[in-house]
């Protein structure tokens, strides 16, 4: 057992108000524990530095392990193809309706400069101008989506791996790298 310090306030006769106490912990206490940040690098290179009988069962063996590593990588992957195909439609969409709100404004001024009803106008520009402020935040949280997705579009491996080390460990099936096929 181990000691850990904690400080309490009370009420004390003698005036002070503060006093430590060392209750003691338990060691059944449970832990979390994470997958490991190159979990699938460590089944990999696990498979490639083992020794094997012959290249044979080395070949099948490493090949086994590798399609069991991507076998992970791929739901990932797709996962990540598919919301970066999403995003291109959203930001596309948000585009056209940016040079939309473009035509619009300008249709105002237009509009201003002819001489037409400045209440009205006023009305118009107020609310083309919220539309205007609404689609550049959104184009503005599309472009942070845009970088994290590009980097996970670049790499899903890597992006795999990030994703698995903040799992516990305990949802995690560890790839088996024993030989196979002897």
């Amino acid at each position: 057992m181990s000691n850990i310090p904690v400080v309490r306030k009370v009420d004390s006769a003698e005036g002070d108000d503060i006093e430590q106490d060392q209750p003691a912990a338990q060691e059944s206490g449970y832990f979390v524990t994470y997958v490991a940040d190159d979990a699938l690098d460590q089944a990999r290179f696990a498979a490639r530095d083992a020794f094997y009988p012959n290249s044979e069962v080395e070949r099948r063996t490493i090949a086994a392990v590798d399609e069991e590593v991507f076998d992970r990588v791929r739901p990932l992957e797709q996962m990540v193809t598919a919301q970066a195909e999403s995003h291109v439609a959203r930001g596309k969409s948000s585009v056209e309706g940016a040079f939309a709100l473009r035509q619009e404004l300008e249709a105002v001024r237009d509009d201003l400069r002819r001489g037409k009803d400045i209440v009205e106008l006023t009305r118009r520009y107020t609310q083309l101008r919220r539309e205007v402020e609404r689609t550049r935040s959104l184009q503005q949280s599309y472009g942070k989506s845009a970088e994290s997705l590009a980097a996970k579009v670049a790499d899903p491996f890597a992006a795999t791996q990030r994703a698995l080390s903040i799992m516990p460990r305990s949802s995690f099936n560890p790839i088996d790298t024993a030989p196979r096929w002897q």
